[in-house]
């Protein structure tokens, strides 16, 4: 009796959680689209970039590219629909063609609907998470709102690790070799080094102002971060853009071999 009384507590407090989670994933996609949209509208359009990305890829989605005064430099894509965005800082710090070969970069991300894989992953996780706490009868432990916060954040952190650094940094690979497939191998890995050059100089330049545990964090979060390591970005690239010199060898090979015979 205990037990199927017990057992009934639970499925009712997972119903509501399941309740609270699923407004709670609407209300937060909700917000993300609501955002997108006022960057997307209060950001300047560069016509230039726009036109250029669109000239190199010549797909039916027309890319609009929009510049964002930040200064720190960086590019993303929305994740759906066709906005991009670059930080005037990394206009400055980057050439035309290493700007081309970040956006076709971020195309593949957006192409590959990267985000909502994402978005699925993070939001089962959210779920689960959320469901141990409530069969344990934690999160409805009167004034334990801020724990269950901390503990939820907590949680999803280390549920998230191992999708960073498997699928995330396949999403990594794979964009940097749509990239090289147009061409643009060389400028991506002349992006990628001057981007590192740039941030060893920021880390060097906060070093004085880091302690020890500081340190330490950063380079936790380096060996979690999703982004790889640029020596083995560029090792893809260059493996990537050998097949691609591989492969047009042989076209021409063929192509010599079969009108010798003909």
């Amino acid at each position: 009796m205990y037990i199927d009384k017990y057992l009934e507590t639970i499925q009712e407090d997972m119903g509501i959680a399941v309740g609270i989670g699923a407004a709670a994933i609407v209300a937060n996609l909700t917000i993300v689209f609501l955002q997108s949209m006022v960057l997307a509208k209060t950001t300047k359009v560069d016509p230039k970039l726009s036109k250029r990305i669109n000239n190199i890829l010549k797909s039916p989605t027309k890319y609009v590219v929009h510049i964002m005064s930040n200064p720190s430099p960086n590019a993303f894509a929305l994740g759906f629909g066709k906005h991009m965005f670059v930080t005037s800082s990394l206009l400055k710090l980057l050439n035309d063609k290493e700007i081309d070969s970040i956006l076709l970069h971020e195309a593949y991300h957006n192409k590959s609907k990267h985000t909502y894989q994402d978005l699925a992953y993070k939001y089962t996780m959210w779920s689960i998470c959320l469901g141990i706490l409530t069969a344990t009868g934690f999160a409805f432990v009167p004034g334990s709102i801020l724990a269950v916060y901390i503990l939820m954040h907590i949680m999803l952190n280390i549920a998230e690790i191992p999708y960073r650094i498997t699928v995330g940094r396949r999403h990594e690979y794979n964009a940097d070799s749509y990239a090289a497939q147009f061409g643009y191998g060389d400028y991506l890995i002349s992006a990628f080094n001057k981007l590192e050059k740039y941030m060893e100089k920021l880390v060097r330049k906060q070093g004085s102002q880091c302690g020890a545990m500081c340190q330490v964090v950063n380079k936790i979060d380096r060996a979690l971060d999703e982004h790889p390591s640029t020596k083995n970005r560029v090792e893809n690239i260059l493996k990537q853009s050998k097949k691609l010199k591989d492969a047009s060898f042989k076209k021409v090979k063929d192509f010599v071999i079969k009108a010798w015979n003909n």
